[in-house]
């Protein structure tokens, strides 16, 4: 699928792109416990050549340079994030290459990796059988794979709440149904199963995580305004309806926040597979 008919950069090199990059410090706080299980997994297999899929602002690969002798690459389809990733791989002296493609079609160099991560990037392939069957081919015989993505979005009270309570003044926009390009696309084990067992992996483990998240209290006014669906289409309400949807929003997140921070679960997968 070429970029210019793909809807997914479209997307992530339009505004949600830039709103990655303009939220990255506290989105990394928020998700910042999600990092050691991947890192961890890494270490645990002994790879040393990793790709990093959707690697969104770099905070996974950056974290995964700072192995000794690891080879880290981080491909994504979104310009702004990946820019953003580059500057702070400069900052930190970091050593990571980026590379501004879809992973699902992406020509890779055949057997180069040994170990597919991802935190919150696989979501969103249009085709997720060809996505992971290219994957299957760039990686090396007895490369590990640990993703992490959400399970439903009645798992996750805290991503709910804000649509629950801005309804009223919303457009009719339910998340997508399981096995569908978006957020909540990985919410049932069984496709994501049958999904990666057609694109070729082996020994697939669908294991559930609730990892303790944290952002401070002053960064929700963004959250809830800016991210995900919900916020996209609050911020394009009329005044007085977008000032009533933010009005209720607050009330429905005022149980998440305590101490100056915003706390939540996230309730996730981790997926687990191998090539044999």
């Amino acid at each position: 699928m070429s970029e210019e008919t793909n809807p997914q950069s479209a997307f992530w090199n339009g505004q949600s792109g830039l709103t990655w990059v303009e939220g990255q410090p506290f989105l990394d706080e928020a998700f910042s416990g999600c990092v050691p299980v991947l890192t961890a997994a890494v270490e645990a297999s002994g790879a040393k050549r990793v790709l990093d899929i959707g690697c969104g602002t770099g905070a996974v690969s950056l974290a995964l340079a700072e192995m000794p002798g690891m080879q880290v690459t981080g491909v994504d389809i979104s310009e702004p994030m990946l820019s953003r990733a580059k500057a702070r791989a400069i900052e930190d002296s970091k050593t990571v290459s980026f590379i501004r493609a879809d992973a699902q079609d992406y020509p890779f160099e055949a057997c180069s990796f040994d170990h597919i991560v991802s935190r919150f990037g696989v979501m969103f392939f249009e085709d997720p059988v060809a996505a992971f069957t290219n994957i299957h081919r760039a990686s090396a015989a007895g490369a590990a794979m640990t993703l992490l993505a959400w399970r439903s979005p009645k798992d996750n009270p805290f991503m709910r709440a804000p649509k629950q309570a801005a309804d009223p003044w919303l457009p009719e926009d339910d998340f997508p149904p399981p096995g569908r390009t978006g957020q909540f696309g990985w919410a049932e084990a069984d496709y994501v199963r049958d999904m990666l067992t057609r694109a070729g992996w082996q020994n697939a483990s669908i294991s559930p995580l609730d990892i303790d998240c944290a952002f401070p209290e002053g960064a929700l006014s963004f959250w809830m305004e800016r991210m995900g669906p919900v916020g996209r289409i609050v911020s394009e309400l009329d005044a007085e309806p977008r000032k009533a949807a933010m009005q209720a929003m607050g009330k429905a997140m005022a149980e998440y926040v305590s101490g100056g921070m915003v706390r939540f679960k996230a309730a996730i997968w981790k997926v687990e597979a191998e090539k044999a």
